[in-house]
């Protein structure tokens, strides 16, 4: 499974998740077909079990907690997209819940209603999401229990200083519930927060031409492709 779509006219992925504020702009990248293709044959291979703790079995894997940004960029081409496709060869068990599906899925139908992609390329993306979820490639799990009441800590604790918004914050928390051992992000502000919570981050970063060419560069903010929130 790697980045499938790209956009049409003006790329619409984002530098940064912050599903409730505006970020930079960012570029569409030429799409690698060999890296394509070469994920692609390694994540139909058999995978190690994951049903319960990702920790499991006879093979430990890494778990990591990304925010919805990484999932976009896997499925639809962006700045972004050479650098998570890099993370998924190591073949992590990377945490999906309830509320990156909801991100994710607002994110692809704000392609769509910006006219980066047509109705029919939406459909392609949920259904290449669908199979990748029904063949086990990512470890589902309800929302924590406790995620909102550590989100109101963190809150108190950093907000004041950092400025992070509500699903930034909320992001983190269950990263925090669900002891991940890394957070991946694309975005600054949300890995400040992640390392003040205590939290392994890994950021992702593009190359100094990259960020030059994405100031010339129109494309859809972050605010309308995954939503605004308070």
């Amino acid at each position: 499974m790697a980045a499938r779509r790209q956009n049409r006219g003006t790329p619409g992925a984002r530098p940064g998740h912050c599903p409730d504020r505006a970020c930079e702009p960012a570029f569409a990248v030429p799409r690698s077909s060999e890296l394509r293709r070469a994920l692609e044959e390694d994540f139909r291979q058999p995978r190690p079990s994951r049903s319960g703790s990702p920790h499991q079995g006879a093979r430990t894997l890494l778990s990591v907690y990304a925010d919805t940004s990484f999932f976009v960029s896997l499925y639809i081409q962006d700045v972004h997209s050479p650098g998570a496709q890099r993370r998924m060869v190591t073949k992590p068990a990377i945490w999906l819940t309830p509320l990156h599906r909801a991100e994710w899925t607002h994110a692809v139908e704000q392609h769509v209603f910006q006219r980066k992609m047509s109705a029919e390329e939406a459909q392609e993306v949920h259904a290449d999401f669908a199979r990748d979820r029904a063949n086990g490639l990512w470890v589902e799990i309800s929302i924590p229990e406790m995620a909102f009441e550590v989100c109101s800590q963190l809150a108190r604790r950093h907000v004041a200083r950092l400025g992070s918004r509500t699903l930034d914050t909320l992001h983190v928390a269950m990263a925090l519930e669900l002891k991940a051992e890394r957070f991946w992000t694309f975005d600054e502000a949300q890995a400040k927060l992640a390392r003040a919570a205590g939290l392994k981050v890994r950021r992702f970063r593009f190359s100094r031409a990259a960020r030059a060419l994405t100031r010339s560069t129109r494309s859809i903010s972050v605010t309308s492709v995954l939503g605004s929130s308070s």
